[in-house]
């Protein structure tokens, strides 16, 4: 497949999956249709994260858990809560077996930096849950079966340790329900069933799309984050990190500048090769429409070649060949490049 950026964003369309007159995706269309009333409800919530946590100190050790990778906005979460609240928060960190070293020396400086408790989870389930996925071609992000985990965990681990709040450094730009990234994380529950069945050690750990906000209802837990509210000042925040938190970038991550886990680096060759483009393709297309970002920025971000050492050595970590997983030589010389 070609590839055909939209014109007002960094969408494919020559995806099967985006409608387009061959011009402008219908994503950018629809989006320039209800422009003032969506600015409009982000306009009225802004500014309004303190209000939303209700700032006043529970009873117990931790009000909040704040979900902290070395992601800039995660880490700028961490740092709002402990600088402008006076909550006691818990910092928590999930490796999925993929995240790097120098990712997690990152988080460590940050936290001992800012006095703040943290704990490290490393799920021994993970591996087994992609070596599994991934032997069954499932067209999906891999994505979709490790944030829903990563949530359904610290869900429960609130809920063990009395902590009211999860606090994440989600955007506004990141949320599910964005059109274009349904095709991308839908699975349905029939599959869902079919998998669990033949691997039951997938069963109550989150794969399916309610298990989560049952538990959230069920424990009174409260998951939000600053940046659905506040306005994100990427430059100025940066210089907070680089100053105050020794933020050092990852030398491989996907997109630049990112610290997504190695992983991320696989599943971009597999969205590509499925559906034409991927998550990070949306998330940069609503900055673009949004105004935080050009056209041009978002390419550089998502122009980067993935090396096939790094997908050789992610396969070799999952006991894994690309013929187990579906892809040949070509797909991956295809599917490692953002534009042809």
């Amino acid at each position: 497949m070609t590839t055909k950026l939209c014109s007002s964003c960094v969408r494919n369309i020559n995806s099967k999956e985006i409608i387009s007159d061959w011009k402008i995706c219908s994503f950018c269309a629809q989006f320039n249709k209800h422009k003032d009333h969506l600015l409009w409800n982000l306009k009225k919530i802004e500014g309004k994260f303190i209000d939303n946590i209700n700032s006043k100190k529970w009873s117990w050790e931790y009000d909040c858990l704040v979900m902290v990778s070395w992601w800039k906005d995660s880490i700028m979460s961490l740092y709002k809560i402990k600088t402008e609240t006076n909550l006691n928060c818990l910092a928590y960190t999930f490796d999925n077996g993929f995240e790097s070293k120098e990712a997690l020396d990152n988080i460590q400086k940050a936290v001992d930096i800012l006095e703040i408790d943290r704990i490290l989870d490393r799920p021994w389930y993970m591996k087994k849950v992609y070596r599994s996925i991934l032997k069954e071609k499932v067209a999906i992000s891999i994505c979709r079966f490790c944030a829903p985990l990563m949530f359904n965990r610290a869900i429960k681990f609130a809920h063990k340790n009395n902590i009211p709040y999860i606090i994440t450094g989600r955007n506004k730009w990141q949320s599910d329900r964005e059109p274009s990234r349904h095709v991308l994380w839908g699975i349905s529950d029939e599959k869902l069933q079919q998998l669990e069945k033949k691997f039951p050690f997938l069963s109550n750990i989150g794969i399916y799309p309610e298990e989560n906000d049952q538990l959230l209802k069920k424990y009174d837990i409260k998951i939000t984050s600053p940046w659905i509210f506040e306005k994100r000042d990427t430059a100025e925040y940066m210089k907070i990190i680089k100053k105050e938190l020794w933020r050092k970038i990852p030398k491989i991550s996907y997109p630049k500048d990112s610290t997504n886990c190695i992983l991320n680096f696989l599943q971009v060759v597999l969205s590509r090769k499925f559906f034409g483009y991927t998550h990070y393709d949306c998330e940069e297309s609503l900055l673009i429409n949004y105004w935080e970002k050009t056209k041009k920025d978002a390419i550089k971000t998502l122009d980067i070649d993935i090396d096939k050492e790094i997908i050789d050595d992610i396969l070799h970590t999952l006991h894994l060949s690309l013929h187990d997983i579906g892809l040949t030589e070509k797909d991956l010389e295809t599917y490692s490049h953002f534009k042809d």
